[in-house]
């Protein structure tokens, strides 16, 4: 099982008892976390075909731990599923894979997790239905896939995958833009799931109001 992220912060406090004046103490709590990685998901046009099962699969990748980054709808022309999927011209599915890919919608993710990658591919299951029915019967693959090749669901297998399979689909995306400017926010607070455009937000932290000055009404003028 995927462990949530927000169950790996650390929080301790070191305590000065002796350097600060009148007896005071000072607490200063660390907080530590794993950095973020980021992978790709697809939910495959046979998954989008029932909505209630598209939904199902988000809400299952949002309990798991999984932060998504970015989300969009995309449908690919032929030459697109050819290219994507170029590894496996020579294979006896490649065309069966061809016509299931370019046949209606389908919704890519970037999510990001401490684990992302391997962790992903861990909540899909095994590629072939059938197997992971019977030897990983919760995963989701098994739970909501129905063949080899409409398995419902696409991850990236490695760091490389990701680079390459993250611009194909989102082609605005700086992955190293996003570690050095975004990630720290995602990382280190609670960012909220915006059920409408079906991404988390970090929201800005909004500094303390200041304090009304007093006036003290013996000395006023």
């Amino acid at each position: 099982a995927v462990t949530s992220i927000f169950s790996i912060f650390t929080n301790f406090s070191i305590r000065f008892l002796s350097f600060l004046p009148f007896g005071r103490s000072l607490s200063i709590t660390f907080t530590m976390a794993k950095k973020l990685q980021l992978t790709l998901a697809v939910l495959k046009p046979d998954m989008l075909v029932n909505p209630f099962r598209a939904k199902a699969v988000k809400e299952h990748i949002i309990k798991s731990g999984f932060l998504i980054v970015r989300s969009d709808l995309v449908k690919w022309k032929m030459e697109d599923a050819e290219k994507f999927y170029a590894e496996h011209r020579d294979r006896f599915f490649y065309s069966r894979l061809l016509c299931s890919m370019t046949n209606l919608v389908m919704n890519p993710l970037i999510l990001a997790h401490p684990n992302a990658i391997k962790g992903w591919r861990e909540l899909m299951g095994p590629t072939k239905v059938y197997c992971g029915i019977m030897e990983q019967p919760e995963t989701m693959r098994s739970l909501y896939g129905f063949t080899d090749t409409r398995n419902g669901l696409h991850g990236a297998d490695s760091e490389k995958s990701v680079r390459r399979e993250i611009p194909f689909f989102f082609k605005d995306f700086d992955i190293d833009k996003w570690m050095e400017k975004e990630e720290y926010g995602f990382r280190t607070t609670q960012p909220a799931y915006d059920p409408i455009n079906g991404i988390h937000i970090v929201t800005p932290v909004q500094p303390a109001p200041k304090a009304a000055k007093r006036i003290d009404a013996a000395t006023a003028d």
